[in-house]
């Protein structure tokens, strides 16, 4: 059965220095995704192209396990260059110990592994070939990864005599938890906001989700990736008071009929899509501009004269007498900023599970957050009349220009429409690869 990730060991090797466990684990080592070998590299001063690195599997196996929750489901933030505590936790490259490494990382975004690939600087004695990339695996096939990858470190050390009582111990703890539904969902949620595990008492972790119960349990997974540990408590409470004040109502009965239909199989960012142009097509909207008047008409919320909230998040509650009424905060003032939100919203309305009564819109690159982004993008903005209005490759300034302005959104949605769908070079959004949905 084929794999989507992959740490494959191509041969062990002898060393003549370092401690017992690292000359009995090194080896070369290929690390696999997809249809990428993320290890392959060219070697200036051998003058040749090898597909693996030299390595110790003993010290990438500590690393994997130590890190194992937080590369399972902790977001990345939108610049984790500016994280160093994420990079430790999540880069590769942090296995250190003096070997040479690819730039590769792994977050999560409660639903799938993201892997991300960042290519060699220009210049380096050895250079990695692969060129920058993004991708997600099943967490079915990175556990399946991690765990194959341990078991052989593991069993290569006890053969060899010079077992690794601290991995061992580590890697049987983490498994145990693994297989507890109430230790897994607490280092689940210590994960999302940024810890190890036990770095917050059960008890504060239990007081966090007892507080935000009224949300939903996916909603406040949301809510607590993107406060972290040290906001969460005040923004639960922040919320719970913005919710009996909100600046405006969304009025969704006439999505009524409109199936959301959405699969985990699908990525996040082909779901809001599709969802948008079955919603525009739905309500015979076709391709062009909505204005705020029809935006009005059809959701009763007047965009004008929205009031932005002094909450840290926008956000949608739930009334529980009528899910079609949607009390709505917004926080972003700009006009094409509001649209923006409230499409993430009324997107947001239309997949979420039914036990949420809040509907959080964050900066996080969860799968939630990710597909309310690429419809609220499509919805307020298709694809393809972008592409109608726009020079391709190479759009003018001018044409962007004037799309985010016939459609009242922002000139950045239109250029990360572009980079996203494939349609411009990466270099046409700064930091593109941080854009995408």
């Amino acid at each position: 059965m084929s794999r989507a990730l992959e740490f494959h060991l191509v041969q062990w090797l002898a060393r003549d220095h370092g401690d017992p466990a690292e000359r009995a684990s090194f080896g070369e080592l290929e690390v696999r995704v997809a249809d990428r070998v993320v290890t392959r590299l060219l070697d200036h001063e051998t003058r040749s192209e090898r597909t693996a690195i030299r390595v110790s599997m003993g010290v990438l196996a500590r690393w994997l396990a130590s890190n194992y929750f937080r590369l399972r489901f902790e977001p990345s933030p939108l610049e984790p260059s500016n994280d160093p505590e994420f990079r430790c936790r999540h880069e590769v490259g942090a296995a250190g110990d003096g070997f040479l490494w690819p730039s590769l990382s792994f977050s999560g975004d409660l639903e799938r592994v993201v892997v991300e690939h960042r290519a060699s600087e220009p210049g380096s004695t050895i250079r990695f070939l692969e060129e920058d990339f993004r991708a997600t695996v099943s967490v079915e096939d990175f556990d399946w990864a991690v765990d194959s990858f341990l078991d052989l470190v593991i069993e290569r050390l006890h053969v060899l005599g010079c077992a690794d009582d601290d991995l061992t111990n580590l890697w049987t703890t983490v498994a145990s938890e693994r297989r507890d539904p109430d230790t897994f969902h607490q280092r689940r949620l210590e994960a999302l906001m940024g810890l190890d595990p036990e770095e917050l008492p059960a008890s504060a972790v239990s007081d966090l989700v007892a507080s935000g119960r009224w949300m939903g349990l996916s909603a406040l997974e949301e809510v607590l990736a993107d406060a972290k540990h040290t906001r969460g408590q005040a923004r639960i409470e922040a919320l719970r008071e913005a919710r009996r004040r909100p600046d405006g109502y969304l009025n969704l009965t006439s999505l009524r009929g409109v199936v959301a239909g959405s699969t985990r199989d699908e990525p996040p960012w082909k779901r809001g899509m599709r969802l948008a142009r079955d919603l525009r097509q739905s309500l015979n909207l076709g391709e062009g501009p909505i204005s705020n008047d029809t935006f009005r008409d059809l959701f009763g919320l007047d965009l004008p004269r929205a009031t932005p909230d002094g909450s840290d998040i926008s956000a949608g509650f739930v009334d529980g007498g009528d899910p079609t009424t949607i009390g709505v905060v917004l926080h972003k003032g700009h006009p094409s900023s509001l649209r923006f939100a409230s499409a993430r919203i009324l997107g947001d309305a239309l997949t979420r599970p039914e036990t949420d009564s809040l509907l959080p819109v964050t900066d996080q690159a969860t799968a939630r957050q990710k597909t309310q982004r690429a419809f609220a993008q499509e919805f307020l903005c298709p694809i393809e009349a972008i592409r109608q209005r726009v020079s391709l490759p190479v759009p003018t300034e001018e044409e962007v220009l004037q799309v985010a302005s016939d459609y009242q959104v922002s000139e950045w949605l239109v250029r990360t429409a572009l980079v996203n769908r494939g349609l411009v070079d990466r270099g046409f959004l700064p930091n593109a690869l941080e854009a995408q949905v």
